[in-house]
């Protein structure tokens, strides 16, 4: 009698397609930072634990065609578990472009391994800041709850094509990274527009002044002397944005 059945072999490789495709897709993993290997080797752990706990279904597809196509379904859902993680780096991510936007400092951009593409200074800085934190605050954590939660409501192999409620949930979510990131950015938003303000009158008042140099490093010193004062803020909204999107992970399997 063998001591792992056929079905137990597919139920794992059903679970370890749902763990791949999830860790795929969010930082740290995604981008060019980790290897392959590595990445693969930590979804094959993951999927071997997880295999202990989460129970084998009945009906698991053991011919061909039903199991791949079991498999891509189970990818598809761990990647939409991956970007809905993923949109708390979004907002990070076009926050800092605003904020360099603000501050002129979008020329000052080089290569980001993580995202694969090239970004600002300050979307570097937020952007690891951001990693951090969603570790520091245990963020990884409920990350994995509820991928362990998801095979109560979606077990492995029974997954299918997003309900209706779950892609209405997904675009309007994606629809308020924009606005998300403004309201981090605000501050710097606010500063930079009271600087071009009074450099503006100091123009008209004082035509001999270099307007245009000496705004501009005005701009960068105060986009950063605001940036670390409200750095506590923008924590304390990024902790709450973590939440929310697991919240937002957990009511998508179960819509």
């Amino acid at each position: 009698m063998p001591l792992v059945t056929l079905e137990e072999t597919f139920s794992w490789m059903l679970i370890f397609g749902r763990v791949g495709g999830l860790l795929f897709f969010i930082p740290p993993f995604a981008g060019r930072v980790v290897p392959v290997q590595l990445r693969v080797g930590l979804a094959f752990l993951l999927a071997y634990i997880l295999s202990s706990v989460v129970p084998v279904v009945d009906g698991v597809p053991v011919h061909f065609m039903g199991f791949m196509l079991s498999m891509i379904y189970e990818i598809i859902l761990g990647v939409l578990l991956g970007f809905v993680v993923r949109i708390f780096f979004f907002i990070i991510e076009f926050a800092g472009q605003v904020i360099s936007t603000e501050m002129g400092l979008m020329m000052s951009s080089s290569f980001n391994p993580s995202s694969n593409e090239h970004s600002s200074t300050v979307t570097h800085v937020l952007y690891y800041f951001g990693i951090i934190l969603f570790f520091v605050v245990g963020a990884h954590k409920a990350v994995i709850q509820g991928l362990v939660r998801s095979f109560d409501w979606v077990p492995a192999g029974k997954a299918m094509m997003l309900s209706a409620g779950s892609s209405d949930l997904l675009v309007r979510a994606s629809s308020e990274v924009f606005l998300l990131a403004v309201q981090i950015a605000a501050p710097v938003i606010g500063v930079n527009f009271l600087v071009n303000f009074t450099f503006s009158i100091l123009g008209k008042v004082v035509p001999r002044m270099n307007v245009f140099m000496v705004s501009f490093s005005v701009r960068i010193l105060a986009g950063f002397t605001i940036l670390l004062a409200a750095l506590g803020v923008i924590t304390h909204y990024l902790m709450t944005q973590a939440d929310r999107e697991i919240e937002l992970m957990v009511q998508v399997i179960a819509s």
